[in-house]
């Protein structure tokens, strides 16, 4: 089930991680959520810069992708004094989030999907129980793939830039209260294509570009 869900995962992925970490800018001692984890791919670096007195939250659909990021989660120190923040495994719902009102101060969602689309009633809603779980002065990060290109068999709904994209995710946020504050454009890391993807017809110049999307819930937030 790990391997098969990593490999899956790491076909989906380009960013560099700790690049993504750098820019999240995690404040030690606090508390964050990890919103559709899958595996837990960001879940460890989060709970390293969480530190031991801040908290994690990783939520997900599947519960079976909840025991995978347990196990990841619960290895043994990568580092002499590597400290971990705790961890909560939350069973989501597609139109709740799980989580108690003013519970984080950061959420992450990471490589959703639904974001970068106009999103349905149901997804809104999930949208608006993360802005209900997130304290005021606290913020939201999309991190995502943006540049849905036009040469790819895609649904008819599918955004067709990536400008279009990050429109749909703004609205989105905004739409569940969030304010909006800055896109950054994430390169891919060093070595991730060949000349040709693992998908055949895909140069590296045709692949994804990723953004991280950032919000904040009214006030003021550490930056």
């Amino acid at each position: 089930m790990e391997v098969l869900a990593r490999k899956t995962h790491e076909l989906n992925r380009h960013e560099d991680l700790e690049v993504v970490m750098e820019k999240l800018r995690i404040v030690p001692g606090t508390v964050a959520v990890d919103v559709g984890a899958g595996i837990g791919f960001f879940s460890r670096s989060i709970g390293t810069r969480l530190g031991a007195n801040g908290k994690l939250y990783v939520t997900e659909l599947d519960p079976s992708l909840l025991a995978v990021v347990a196990s990841r989660y619960a290895r043994p120190p990568a580092r002499s004094g590597e400290r971990l923040a705790s961890l909560k495994l939350i069973w989501a719902s597609p139109d709740d989030i799980g989580l108690g009102p003013a519970s984080v101060d950061l959420a992450l969602l990471s490589h959703l999907d639904f974001p970068a689309f106009k999103a349905t009633d149901k997804e809104q809603d999930f949208l608006t129980s993360v802005f209900a779980a997130v304290r005021p002065g606290g913020r939201a990060a999309v991190l995502q793939w943006v540049n849905f290109k036009k040469e790819r068999v895609t649904p008819p709904d599918q955004p067709t830039s990536s400008q279009e994209a990050i429109e749909n995710i703004v609205a989105n946020l905004e739409g569940a209260g969030f304010s909006f504050v800055r896109v950054e454009k994430l390169e891919p890391r060093a070595g991730y294509l060949p000349e040709k993807s693992n998908f055949g017809q895909f140069t590296r110049e045709q692949w994804f570009d990723t953004v991280l999307v950032t919000f904040q819930k009214g006030g003021s937030t550490a930056e």
